[in-house]
């Protein structure tokens, strides 16, 4: 695809002197959609009993805000780059507004679960926007970084604080009030940005696959549904199938875009090593911490005997990394540069991951604490420049859709980070407890789907009878866990490498300006 030049609308100095107030505006652009992914949450048993919703569509409920992000993002970005990035941030503010506005006031399940759909395709208007402006805005790559990873720490702060916040308003008012939150903060934002955020160009519209971004938007959002379907219930045949039609899905797509004369996804993208090497590493990373993430949670209360609140304190670390790592970024790479940031940051997270695969039964606190600062830190460092190398593989007229292919792979990521290694969790916690003896069969078919089920089925059974359970659950439940380590320290050492790879690329194969 040829190159289109990008023509500035507004003069760098103008740009400069508010780029600043542009960044509190995309931030504060992307606080909803960080808060809407876990603030509902806590509303789940209030909202059961009035609306009333049965299992299926509380799960749909829960989900579908974050189905159909995931599987508009790319079309969006695609868009984007077509009609420009501040109509589509617009755009995406008013449908979240609208989407946050009916949820609120749904008085069925089948309401609620339609605005929640509608308040996803708000936020996958608003995530590759908001990325891809802030390329626009920053063109020193230190501040860019900084940028990026202010605008990433918002998100987590916000999925941080959505069940703190979520419970606050429901206990408070009622389970609408967790959409009504949003109101106020996306009318201030879409005032100011239409103020504020500069457009950069003039832009022609060109002909958009529309058969190619319905099938990539059906596939990924089977992707990641089969993945959690998993995640929750295991390895059954409805999840496969869908699994496999979304793999089809994406195989056609691929092939498609290849030929399309005004692809969706524009495949030349990753014929620049930087930007397919930064997205590999976002993909990956977030695989491989998300696991982790998700099993020590459940190693804290199953095999240390911990309540839920102590859990989340040892877990607390990992997230004030993270949220450091974030704000770290701009200064790292202003002393070190960017590859040797980069590299930097993953390092750090081998290295911090290394002695979590000798985890046991044994309570070391301070030894959790240290891995799980070192690896957020490393992680959110990596993740941030890799993000802002992407960005910057590419020319600024396509910034959409490299944002949308990067926030793409975190999605993804997130999603199977959880699916993967708790299918593999799951397999060889089933296989452990199998083997071990002196366990009735009559016990070891209420204890084999979980952890958890284990220790329900505890609390039915003479002592000695639990005790010897609960200790066959603990070894099954550690040999999965440490599985996922070896998975994680495998799959952030495959980051690193890469990173070399790319080091090692001729100056005269790289086509962009960096």
């Amino acid at each position: 695809m040829p190159e289109r030049t990008a023509v500035p609308a507004a003069a760098p100095a103008a740009t400069g002197r508010r780029r600043w107030a542009v960044l509190a505006v995309l931030c504060l652009s992307l606080l909803p959609v960080g808060l809407d992914n876990t603030a509902l949450h806590v509303a789940v048993p209030a909202l059961t009993a009035d609306l009333p919703a049965d299992t299926t569509q509380v799960l749909w409920v829960l989900d579908a805000y974050s189905l159909v992000m995931a599987g508009l993002l790319v079309p969006a970005g695609a868009v984007a780059d077509r009609v420009g990035h501040k109509r589509c941030l617009l755009a995406g503010l008013v449908l979240f507004f609208a989407g946050s506005a009916a949820a609120a006031l749904s008085t069925s399940p089948g309401a609620l679960i339609a605005a929640r759909a509608g308040m996803g395709v708000g936020g996958a208007l608003i995530m590759p926007t908001s990325l891809a402006l802030l390329r626009q805005v920053f063109h020193e790559r230190k501040e860019r970084v900084f940028a990026i990873g202010l605008w990433t720490a918002v998100g987590s702060v916000g999925s941080a604080l959505g069940p703190a916040v979520g419970g606050t308003l429901v206990q408070s008012f009622w389970w609408g009030a967790v959409f009504l939150m949003n109101l106020p903060v996306l009318a201030l934002v879409c005032a100011t940005a239409v103020r504020l955020v500069p457009r950069h160009r003039e832009v022609t519209p060109t002909p958009f696959d529309a058969r190619g971004a319905l099938v990539v938007a059906l596939s990924l959002f089977g992707l990641v549904h089969a993945m959690k379907e998993m995640a929750h219930s295991g390895v059954r045949p409805a999840p496969c199938a869908v699994l496999l039609l979304a793999a089809v899905g994406l195989c056609w797509f691929v092939r498609r875009q290849a030929r399309h004369p005004h692809p969706v996804l524009d495949l030349t993208l990753f014929r620049n090593r930087g930007f397919a090497v930064a997205v590999t590493c976002v993909l990956f990373a977030v695989i491989a911490v998300s696991g982790l993430e998700v099993l020590f949670a459940q190693y804290f209360q199953y095999v240390l005997g911990l309540g839920p609140q102590e859990a989340g304190v040892r877990m607390m670390p990992l997230a004030l990394a993270t949220m450091l790592g974030s704000l770290a970024g701009g200064a790292i790479v202003g002393r070190v540069g960017i590859s040797r940031s980069l590299r930097a940051g993953l390092t750090v997270a081998v290295l911090a991951c290394a002695p979590l695969t000798l985890v046991g039964g044994a309570d070391r606190p301070v030894v959790f604490a240290l891995c799980f600062l070192g690896m957020g830190l490393g992680f959110q460092v990596a993740v941030n420049v890799a993000s802002e190398t992407a960005l910057s593989s590419v020319p600024s007229d396509r910034a959409g859709g490299a944002a949308a292919i990067d926030a793409t792979a975190f999605e993804l990521g997130t999603a199977l980070g959880v699916a993967i290694p708790g299918v593999i969790a799951g397999a060889l916690y089933t296989a452990t407890l199998d083997d071990t003896p002196g366990l009735a069969p009559g016990i070891l078919d209420r204890a084999r789907n979980s952890a958890a089920a284990a220790h329900e089925a505890a609390g039915r059974l003479p002592a000695a009878d639990a005790a010897l359970l609960k200790e066959a659950a603990q070894r099954a439940f550690l040999t999965g866990l440490r599985s996922v380590v070896v998975l994680a320290l495998v799959l952030l050492t495959l980051c690193l490498l890469l990173t070399y790879i790319h080091r090692r690329t001729p100056r005269a194969r790289r086509t962009t300006p960096r």
